[in-house]
């Protein structure tokens, strides 16, 4: 739990996000994780991977909320319980706390009220979107500069969103004003990547984010010149890395991920053979294709071959095709998995809690998922699915990815709730 409050008029602050703006400064956590109340920070910049926390008034995350409208404040009460609770399993309370069992009913109460979460926030009210079909033969979902001529594009940025798909060629979209039925007989998704976390110790601090996220908080206008940037990219994605930190403060450039990232509540160096390397934010170029909307639509999930594997649509349906970073299978540098890196950090599981529940006897990676929540938190495994994958694999156990289901992105309830047609 996380609490803000509203930064004066008479304050001044960069034209960017709140997130960005926190980076910036020096002190990029903006957030907690749900479980151990350990800080947190945006790692991507475009509102997917809820690490950095949300605007109480409106529910946006705060990589998309103005600085000038609230300020974080870091103090976090809970935290004492989390270090605690660090020590322990995942379900540690479970055989700890739930004892006699007749009293199981009271401790539960008791969990529950020291750990509820404050009321989801409301948007203000608005008039209601309006329900619309409609029929086109190419439907693009994604970045604008891969679409064919005369395909119809679902873009983001022009606050539209394809949350999923329902049968052949039927695709659910959300534009402002509008909830729209689009048939299609051919669905092009060019979605993009997300960041692969890397399993390595210090995986989860503030100030690990992906090179998306520079662009994007670049792009907001945020100073990042005082920042001391170590950067991991692939060699096909060293141009791209260097473009994107053009006039940065770049302290370590490197095709191999560090032996671990260190720092007391936000990023502060990187251990790279042996050597430590003082840095204020490591920036990754690891892409995990976003490959939700195939799946929907009826492709085949899978864990690719590489030291870094990531999770992959095969099998594709005729009438879908994949463009860009989504279609991609990158060849990313590889590590052996740390047990006290974090696989999933929107539920702070980390690699030992993965090898706990399969040396407790749980064989299916739905099962471990149920135990531990790894890939349940806000991002729906969008952080994680390939780095809890792989340890599973790396523990004995199938690495069948999770089934995707609707929405996959984010959707406001508002956005769905259509008046009468």
């Amino acid at each position: 739990m996380i609490s803000y409050h509203i930064v004066k008029p008479t304050q001044v602050l960069p034209e960017a996000s709140v997130a960005a703006a926190a980076l910036a400064s020096g002190a990029p956590a903006t957030g907690r994780s749900f479980r151990l109340h350990r800080p947190r920070a945006g790692c991507c910049g475009s509102g997917w991977c809820d690490q950095c926390g949300s605007d109480p008034s409106s529910g946006s995350p705060l990589c998309q909320t103005p600085a000038i409208a609230l300020r974080p404040r870091r103090h976090d009460p809970l935290r004492p319980l989390g270090l605690v609770a660090e020590r322990q399993l995942p379900w540690f309370w479970e055989r700890h706390l739930l004892r006699p069992r007749a009293l199981r009913d009271t401790y539960l109460h008791a969990v529950r009220r020291l750990s509820s979460a404050p009321g989801l926030p409301l948007a203000p009210a608005g008039p209601a979107p309006v329900p619309r079909t409609l029929e086109v033969d190419v439907l693009h979902v994604g970045d604008p500069d891969h679409a064919d001529p005369g395909a119809h594009v679902v873009d983001a940025a022009q606050g539209q969103v394809a949350f999923g798909v329902y049968g052949e060629g039927v695709v659910g979209v959300t534009a402002p004003g509008e909830v729209l039925e689009v048939s299609c007989r051919r669905l092009v998704i060019a979605t993009g990547a997300y960041l692969r976390l890397p399993p390595i110790p210090g995986n989860d601090l503030p100030g690990v984010l992906s090179l998306d996220a520079i662009r994007a908080y670049r792009a907001q206008g945020a100073d990042l010149s005082r920042l001391r940037l170590a950067l991991v990219a692939p060699a096909d994605r060293v141009d791209a890395a260097r473009s994107a930190t053009a006039g940065l403060d770049v302290v370590d450039l490197s095709a191999e991920l560090p032996q671990a990232i260190t720092g007391r509540g936000r990023v502060q160096g990187i251990v790279r053979d042996g050597r430590r390397i003082p840095c204020d934010a490591l920036v990754l170029a690891l892409d995990q294709p976003a490959v939700e909307l195939a799946l929907l639509a009826g492709a085949r999930g899978a864990l690719s071959d590489g030291a870094l594997p990531v999770v992959v649509a095969e099998d594709l349906p005729d009438w879908i095709e994949l463009r860009g970073r989504a279609a991609g299978r990158p060849a990313l540098p590889g590590c052996a998995a740390d047990p006290d890196a974090f696989a999933c950090p929107c539920e702070d599981v980390r690699v030992r809690d993965l090898a706990a529940a399969v040396t407790s006897g749980l064989g299916d990676v739905e099962l471990i998922k149920r135990r531990t929540g790894a890939m349940t938190g806000p991002c729906q495994g969008k952080l994680c699915q390939g780095a809890v994958l792989t340890a599973l694999r790396d523990l004995g156990v199938e690495p069948r990815p999770i089934t995707p289901r609707p929405f996959a992105q984010l959707t406001r309830l508002a956005d769905l709730a259509c008046a009468d047609a």
